[in-house]
């Protein structure tokens, strides 16, 4: 166990650093995580500012960036994990320069605050909160602006949000950004859209130059890559959305069955979101944020991280617990005996939705039986369907589908994520009466010749998987309601939907409902609902209440049933829906209030960033009980 320990802590600072340099910018108050570190030279820091052909800027090189970022320009600045893109954030005209260059039109943008009170002016901020941003990890916290609408370059920051990620300066290379002019800058991971972060020198500057006027750096090497963390605060309950620099490789405690020794898992995590995990011992270490594995870069980062924390672990195990989808890239990248460790290695399949709810069993210590309650977008379902709202019973070992969400054909499959009018059409033909085609072309004007092709894709069957993903249902209803009939980015239209409800409220008995009948819950009668309000113009907000009402109360319902069938009484909530706050509050108000006890997340987020954590405690237990034999 120490030599486990020892290898989780080689990534920390170097002995001999100066005392008197302090990287964190906060003295003692701020202790630097182990994965967020520089080498510490003994000739102390040094930075420089570039111009876009790597040329020194003459000058002092604070105020030569101020004075940039203040004329509007784009600047690469190194950080502790890699480099971020950094620009004025009152500065409306550099943001849409910025999102152009980085190919990402609608995606929240973080932001980094002078100090506590230019926060204050902009969001509301309370004592959780500020404890939260002057926190050792520094992590981006997500916080509603004080004004619901925000106007100029604000609403260019998270285009149709509420909240923002805010962060504090964690570095005085941070801090000297800033003056008495400026408050926030934009600040986001310096890297195009769908390719890996870039961290080293040099690399940096041909695969940001496209993007920058200038380049800040300095002369500590990056160890390896490590994106900012992303938290939300329920009340003064710390969620995670995304787990890395502060947190990672911090070993954590999972349940263990009673012959656990001698078992090392490398949990593979999802393709989306992904983190992975590595255990031995009793104890897992989730490895930073990697991300979307959608270009061949990312899988080779993808592998490079893997091998790169097995090291410093001192762990290479042969078995592998993977998800079940046939055409993910993380099971096909390891099988492909690239990196370190053994090959070729051994594969435990599992699917998404088990290990969801695993994950959640272990983040809380349980053991025995449970009710899952899970819903997400997509997760491959042990009858090749794609899963997404379900009510599980079981525990580490097995489990069984109690009820889902009724199956809605996709047209075009996974381009559905991208064009939530698709999934829209697909779910007025199926649910919206003899009338469905009047109904599409109302609400979708000028778009007559998509739905007659949607409608003969769905006739044949052709490419039109079917899906009971919650967050297809959320897409659904988004582009209904005119927020997001196109997306740009995973999760745009569902996190839209949610932020109408801030603020909303309703007394009166709307009909909103869901159905429910042998383990199949229809969403007909909300839909005809929802129809009939968009006819009469019922405020969006309304009707964006009334959908996550019904949402909450079906699912607490189906919930219920399942664990009066079995005599349970723990409920564990995961999938990323349930970062949508008001849905997880109410489903767990409503739960609690018949006298169920309602389990979410705290040490791995809701999201596919939090399923590699459960596939491992899945792998282990199953091995531990001799119940399963892990193939080639």
């Amino acid at each position: 166990m120490e030599e486990f320990r020892a290898g989780i802590a080689t990534n920390s600072s170097p002995s001999g650093c100066s005392p008197a340099l302090d990287l964190t910018g906060r003295g003692s108050r701020r202790q630097e995580a182990p994965d967020q570190s520089f080498h510490c030279p003994d000739s102390g820091f040094a930075a420089r500012l570039l111009d876009c052909c790597g040329r020194p800027v003459p000058g002092d090189w604070q105020a030569q960036t101020r004075r940039a970022l203040k004329e509007g320009k784009i600047i690469g600045v190194k950080g502790v994990g890699g480099y971020h893109l950094a620009c004025d954030a009152y500065n409306a005209d550099a943001i849409d320069r910025l999102r152009k260059q980085k190919r990402r039109p609608d995606k929240p943008l973080a932001v980094m605050a002078r100090d506590l009170e230019c926060v204050r002016r902009r969001f509301q901020l309370g004592g959780p909160e500020m404890e939260v941003l002057l926190s050792p990890p520094s992590p981006i916290l997500l916080l509603r602006f004080k004004d619901p609408k925000p106007s100029g370059s604000w609403s260019r920051v998270a285009p149709g949000l509420r909240r923002a990620g805010v962060m504090l300066p964690y570095t005085p290379l941070h801090q000297a950004l800033f003056d008495r002019d400026l408050e926030f800058l934009v600040m986001t991971s310096g890297n195009l859209s769908g390719q890996p972060l870039v961290y080293r020198d040099e690399e940096a500057l041909s695969r940001l130059r496209p993007m920058i006027d200038y380049l800040l750096v300095h002369d500590r090497p990056i160890e390896q890559p490590c994106d900012d963390s992303v938290v939300a605060l329920d009340g003064s309950r710390v969620e995670f959305i995304r787990r890395s620099r502060g947190y990672s490789s911090q070993a954590l405690s999972l349940p263990l069955p009673s012959n656990y020794h001698g078992i090392e898992l490398l949990g593979a995590g999802a393709d989306f979101k992904n983190t992975f995990c590595l255990y031995r011992d009793g104890e897992a270490v989730m490895s930073q944020h990697v991300g979307d594995l959608s270009s061949e870069e990312m899988a080779e980062r993808y592998l490079s991280l893997v091998g790169d924390l097995q090291r410093r672990c001192r762990i290479f195990p042969a078995a592998v617990v993977c998800d079940l989808h046939p055409h993910y890239l993380t099971a096909r990248a390891l099988a492909g005996g690239e990196g370190d460790g053994p090959s070729p290695r051994q594969f435990l399949k599992v699917q998404h939705h088990h290990a969801h709810m695993a994950s959640c069993m272990a983040d809380n210590g349980l053991t025995g039986p449970v009710v899952g309650l899970i819903a997400d977008g997509t997760g491959y379902g042990l009858d090749g369907n794609l899963w997404g709202c379900e009510v599980l019973v079981g525990d580490y070992l097995d489990f069984s589908r109690e009820a889902h969400l009724e199956y809605v054909p996709l047209p075009g499959g996974e381009s559905c994520i991208r064009y939530p009018r698709r999934t829209a059409i697909s779910y007025l033909r199926q649910y919206g009466g003899a009338s469905w085609v009047q109904t599409a072309q109302r609400l979708f004007p000028g778009c007559g010749a998509e739905i007659e092709i949607i409608s003969r894709m769905l006739e044949s069957g052709f490419n039109c998987p079917l899906s009971s993903g919650c967050g297809r249902l959320f897409d659904a209803v988004s582009a209904m309601l005119g927020i997001c009939p196109v997306s740009s980015y995973d999760g745009q239209a569902a996190a839209a939907l949610g932020a109408l409800v801030d603020g909303a409220t309703e007394k009166n008995d709307s009909g909103y409902r869901f159905t429910a009948s042998g383990g199949l819950i229809s969403p007909r009668q909300l839909l005809r609902c929802i129809i009939r309000d968009l006819e009469k113009k019922v405020p969006a907000e309304i009707i964006a209440l009334r959908f996550h009402d019904a949402l909450a109360d079906i699912m607490a319902k189906a919930a219920l049933e399942a664990a009066l069938k079995y005599g349970l009484e723990r409920v564990v909530l995961s999938g990323g829906v349930f970062q949508n706050q008001y849905l997880s509050r109410k489903c767990r108000g409503i739960m609690e209030g018949r006298g169920l006890k309602v389990y979410t997340h705290s040490q791995v987020p809701c999201s596919d960033a939090g399923i590699a954590f459960g596939q491992v405690a899945i792998g282990l237990w199953r091995l531990a009980h001799g119940g399963v034999k892990i193939c080639a």
